[in-house]
């Protein structure tokens, strides 16, 4: 049996997957500006950009751009998260979410990256899901291998660790689950079974220099695009309005 790290060792190696994972971001969130296009911008809801007090194209853009930074870096970041999970746990087998080995018991651990990602009908049909996968890889398991055992990992939110016994009125849509237990860990707990590390900020001793390229990538596709809609709204004959680019929009994309 391979002899297991030691406690700074695992620290190490969990400094360096947070390290190379953050480098892989940041080189994720560069090509996101670098490929950015203004039609992407235009396809926002205009009309809720103006009635926020937007009123000119500068303006338009720079709230646009926010705007589409605030979905696009919301799922890069989650799969970053998850990403450092995988890497972190050990004796993992895939990600699907995550299959892992743990004292004899087989876990399969679906991971979200907060808690309003698993509320009602979307927290019920993930658990749908994960109930028939328990019982697929319960099924070929003959006695004395363990059990197969489900977890509902969150990445980030309040701290939570209990175990959920599913339970629904007869006849419910989802009355199917009853029964189905499952283990449901929010945040540093998750963390703690998952890689015996509760906090893994403590782990980040800087910010990487990547953030920098980041910052230089966002401002240049930021110019970009202020170029990009002026030069359009000039060849039509349009001022810089918010209306001018309200109607741009919806001729282009309505």
């Amino acid at each position: 049996m391979p002899e297991l790290p030691s406690a700074h060792e695992a620290e190490e190696r969990a400094r360096k997957a947070i390290y190379l994972g953050l480098s892989a971001y940041a080189d994720r969130r560069i090509q996101s500006y670098e490929t950015l296009e203004l039609k992407r911008l235009l396809q926002k809801d205009t009309l809720m950009l103006a009635m926020r007090g937007v009123n000119d194209s500068t303006s338009f853009v720079d709230n646009a751009l926010a705007a589409f930074e605030s979905s696009s870096e919301e799922g890069m970041m989650g799969e970053f998260w998850q990403g450092l999970a995988n890497s972190l746990s050990e004796r993992s087998i895939d990600l699907s979410d995550l299959l892992l080995q743990r004292d004899g018991d087989l876990w399969l651990v679906e991971i979200k990256a907060q808690t309003n990602t698993v509320t009602g009908r979307f927290r019920n049909d993930l658990l749908v899901d994960l109930q028939r996968r328990v019982a697929e890889f319960a099924r070929p398991r003959r006695l004395g291998q363990g059990r197969v055992q489900a977890m509902l990992g969150v990445i980030r939110g309040p701290s939570t660790d209990r175990e959920v016994i599913a339970k629904f009125a007869p006849g419910h849509r989802y009355a199917g689950l009853n029964g189905f237990a499952y283990q449901y860990k929010v945040g540093r707990p998750f963390w703690a079974w998952l890689t015996g590390h509760d906090s893994l900020v403590s782990l980040i001793q800087t910010i990487p220099p990547d953030a920098a390229r980041v910052a230089t990538a966002r401002e240049a596709s930021r110019q970009r695009l202020h170029q990009d809609l002026e030069q359009r709204l000039k060849a039509r004959g349009d001022d810089r309005s918010i209306l001018a680019v309200m109607r741009l929009a919806e001729e282009q994309y309505g």
